[in-house]
């Protein structure tokens, strides 16, 4: 249902004249691009609004995603870090 929403908003919306540059001057790879972008935001979204039912709101945003309290508490405790760039910095 989400990916037929999708869909129609994207044929709602039309093809601009001048087709940007990502749409390599293809309307149907225009329309792709648009559907798959409005159902990963959808689903972000949507999973962060299940967590936030659960009582569980992220404290961190980062390349990696999102993070939560119980795992940044969890981190504090053992003196590690989840964050691959961070893991192997020597101690100071």
């Amino acid at each position: 249902m989400l990916l037929v929403a999708a869909i129609c908003v994207s044929l709602i919306e039309g093809s601009p004249r001048a087709l940007p540059g990502v749409a390599l001057g293809s309307p149907v790879l225009l329309h792709a691009e648009r559907v798959l972008a409005l159902v990963g935001v959808v689903i972000a979204a949507l999973s962060v609004l299940v967590q936030a039912a659960r009582g569980r709101l992220p404290v961190e945003l980062s390349t990696s995603g999102l993070r939560y309290e119980a795992e940044a508490a969890d981190d504090v405790r053992s003196g590690g870090s989840t964050n691959p760039a961070l893991a192997h910095r020597p101690a100071s």
